[in-house]
């Protein structure tokens, strides 16, 4: 059993009301499962980070770790 941390930046810790959220999983689970599980949409992540390193949605997490999810940006 490991434990994920999404750390939520920007506008996603307004819109989903919280800074971390905590998950724990028995096994390797793939990014988008995680998101469907803690009810963030996808299309409101422009940027995944786990260990400095950039991931997309179906990066696989076989470990406790931070997941840091960044918001789309846009403007003109």
């Amino acid at each position: 059993m490991f434990k994920v941390r999404l750390v939520l930046k920007g506008e996603l810790k307004n819109k989903y009301l919280s800074e971390v959220i905590e998950l724990s999983y028995p096994s390797p689970v793939k990014i988008c499962k995680i998101l469907k599980d803690a009810e963030i949409n996808y299309t409101n992540i422009s940027l995944i980070i786990i260990e400095n390193s950039i991931v997309d949605e179906n990066y696989i997490v076989d470990k406790s770790c931070d997941i840091k999810l960044f918001p789309m940006i846009v403007g003109g």
